[in-house]
């Protein structure tokens, strides 16, 4: 009995071996099978044969049956068969964690899409609320810090012309309110003889201010107004001098993947001087009305990086005060379309480094002015470009520190020639809090 089955399982397995031969040649998914029926006949053997019987068929086993079977390794295939972007490779971060109040340096072409640097925070200071931190701006003498719980409070030193100015405030989840106040005024008083002479003098630079906003989502409401003496200016019993600006603002902002802003702009220019019954007013006095809207938007972007495309147009009308008398009194009047595109590029390189810059055109596409002097009129249409500006600069960033510096010229004519204008450099930093 154990001769005939020891001879069936030779049988079996030279079958076996035979049958694997043939199907490594042709199709080697057809071996399974065959391995498995010999593998069961194998089990099934030794059941009843004792350990000297079995040992020469376990010999015979054709221990190479599997070996052919072996596929190349589908890993291999995998690493080879998926693209690596360059672009992803070299670059990682978030350039999103660099969203936080910015100093001067950054977004010097006025970008609408850009984050908010701190000349963006001062004309709507209710987006100080919730800010803790210290700004220092070696390079433009500016000084500010914002502080407080629940309520923010903002101080800072600047200055106006050749004054000290200072900055005081308050910002809260509903509004922000600032003042700045620039001190440059003499009180002269005079007794002579029992009479008493006046005079007072105000030197350029004297300034008072007022920034107003309000949030409503994501868009802020702004009101800014300001009192700025432009030249030294006397005023007693003989001479009454007026030479200054009086500056108002105010406009909707909106943030989102396409940012805007829309408002008008205000200036009066005051130029006069009166000594006795002489008034002499200057040609340059004047009062100018200036509807703007700016809007940006992202062209390309990405988790690291991004570059924003803008518009900044005006409409500026100017209404200049009328001097002379008779036939030589004058009238002038101007208006005309201002544009400036603009785009801006941002990338981050890891947690700690971002670099950044861009560029912006001023163009006045149409201008129209007349200037009337008694019976003759002087009409002048103008189409002009201005000079380019181009910036580039660097961000530090780690935990509670921000540095930033850039370089801007500007270029007249072709932007890859030498620097023919002024070259003007910033450096500013943060401390977070």
């Amino acid at each position: 009995m154990n001769k005939k089955l020891l001879m069936l399982t030779c049988c079996a397995v030279g079958f076996a071996f035979a049958q694997n031969e043939t199907a490594n040649t042709a199709a080697p998914a057809a071996q399974t099978p065959v391995a498995e029926e010999a593998a069961s006949v194998e089990q099934a053997a030794p059941a009843e044969a004792t350990p000297a019987e079995a040992t020469p068929v376990e010999q015979a086993e054709p221990a190479p049956v599997s070996t052919p079977v072996a596929t190349p390794t589908p890993v291999a295939e995998e690493n080879v068969a998926e693209p690596v972007s360059s672009a992803s490779a070299a670059i990682t971060g978030d350039i999103m964690k660099f969203n936080k109040v910015r100093g001067t340096s950054y977004n010097t072409v006025g970008n609408q899409a850009a984050f908010a640097n701190i000349i963006d925070r001062l004309n709507s200071p209710s987006t100080f609320a919730g800010d803790k931190f210290a700004y220092l701006d070696p390079i433009n003498e500016q000084g500010y810090i914002a502080f407080g719980s629940g309520l923010t409070y903002i101080f800072g030193w600047d200055n106006s012309l050749d004054r000290g100015l200072f900055t005081g405030g308050v910002a809260g989840k509903s509004f922000g309110i600032t003042a700045e106040v620039a001190l440059a005024k003499d009180f002269i008083s005079v007794d002579y003889d029992g009479e008493d002479a006046s005079s007072r003098v105000t030197q350029s630079g004297d300034l008072f201010g007022l920034n107003f906003s309000i949030p409503f989502g994501n868009k802020v409401f702004s009101v800014n107004v300001e009192w700025l003496t432009t030249a030294t200016q006397v005023n007693n019993d003989d001479v009454d001098n007026d030479f200054w600006n009086l500056d108002g603002d105010v406009s909707l902002a909106s943030s989102g993947n396409t940012s805007w802003k829309v408002g008008a702009h205000v200036l009066r220019t005051e130029l006069s001087q009166e000594e006795g019954k002489t008034t002499l007013i200057d040609p340059d006095a004047n009062i100018t009305v200036q509807p703007y809207f700016n809007i940006g938007f992202p062209a390309l972007s990405s988790q690291w990086g991004r570059v924003l495309m803008g518009l900044n147009t005006s409409i500026p009308v100017q209404l200049f005060d009328s001097y002379g008398k008779g036939d030589n009194e004058t009238s002038h009047t101007e208006v005309g379309l201002l544009v400036s595109p603009n785009i801006f590029a941002e990338v981050a390189l890891g947690n700690c480094w971002s670099v950044f810059g861009g560029a912006s055109l001023t163009a006045k596409p149409f201008s129209y002015g007349v200037v009337e002097k008694g019976d003759v009129s002087t009409s002048d249409i103008q189409l002009s470009t201005y000079a380019t500006n181009v910036s580039m600069g660097a961000r530090f960033q780690y935990e509670y520190i921000g540095i930033d510096a850039a370089v801007s010229d500007q270029f007249f004519g072709n932007p890859m020639g030498t620097f023919n204008g002024g070259t003007y450099f910033t450096f500013n930093g943060f401390i977070y809090f």
